[in-house]
């Protein structure tokens, strides 16, 4: 069933309202504002006073910061949207954390802008700061499971890599989105010097790294060891490549609660990528 409603400006509120209180009522799909059966794929639909040509927008809650942060959110609440007034943003609860609609996929530290994201299929970021993404092993854009069993980014699970891996990291085989790259061991030492904090994200531990929110967070991913890809030190220890090479081994960043350091190693290890941004 659907219905076709067309209401004025200052009864626009108010039937809201009504759809709200009265869901046992309505079952079918809704189009507000326009002699129009709705799209099979819309609930509600929303127009401006379409026949005066008079249009206007829907405006979500207005809250605080700290208002937003005092709603009790239980497991239905995914979805959750609201303006928040402090940041002048849409924001969405996703079920672990609020995603601003406005703001920057990186975070900037001295100049370099960090993904806020590990790798996770080569050309896509993981979905959420926590996620350790994919473990790859230096110069190769095939990544592998990050969770038991051992599986790589096209349907395999063989362990098959040598140390002879060439003097650089090739453009062809970073698996960085597109404006991305792995980041040099310049550019991973410069975190060495920026504020950080142990802590736990979403149940995960690692480093929360800047001095002004929102800061970089890097999970302690652990790593796949290099004779025969097996897991280690998940939750305990971040393992992530430098594109820079020293003679037959390679930089990497490692760290845990007690140390924070970039060093070299086999190459045939896998670790986790964190990109920086070309723009």
């Amino acid at each position: 069933m659907s219905y076709k409603l067309q209401v004025t400006s200052y009864a626009f509120s108010f039937l809201l309202s009504v759809f709200c209180l009265l869901p046992s009522v309505l079952f079918g799909q809704v189009t507000i504002g326009k002699d129009e059966e709705p799209k099979s794929y819309s609930v509600l639909e929303l127009y401006g006073q379409y026949e005066t040509g008079s249009f206007g927008g829907l405006r979500l809650p207005q809250l605080t910061t700290e208002q937003r942060n005092a709603l009790s959110l239980d497991p239905e609440a995914p979805g959750l949207m609201i303006f928040n007034t402090d940041t002048k943003c849409i924001e969405l609860w996703n079920g672990v954390e609020w995603r601003s609609f406005c703001e920057d996929n990186y975070v900037e530290i001295s100049g370099i802008k960090w993904a806020k994201t590990n790798v996770n299929m080569p050309g896509y970021f993981a979905d959420h700061s926590y996620d350790a993404g994919r473990f790859y092993q230096w110069n190769r854009r095939m990544g592998w499971s990050s969770t038991s069993p051992m599986i790589n980014s096209s349907g395999g699970t063989t362990w098959d890599y040598t140390n002879d891996a060439g003097t650089i990291w090739a453009s062809a085989n970073d698996p960085c989105p597109t404006g991305w790259r792995v980041p040099t061991n310049a550019e991973l030492s410069i975190l060495l010097s920026a504020p950080r904090e142990w802590g736990t994200l979403n149940g995960v531990d690692g480093y929360f790294i800047g001095n002004v929110e929102p800061k970089l967070f890097l999970p302690a991913t652990g790593n796949r060891y290099f004779s025969d890809g097996s897991l280690n030190y998940v939750g305990m220890v971040g393992y992530y490549w430098s594109s820079t090479p020293f003679s037959v081994s390679s930089y990497y960043l490692s760290f845990s609660s007690g140390f924070f350091d970039v060093n070299y190693n086999n190459r045939a290890y896998g670790f986790a990528v964190r990109c920086v941004a070309e723009f």
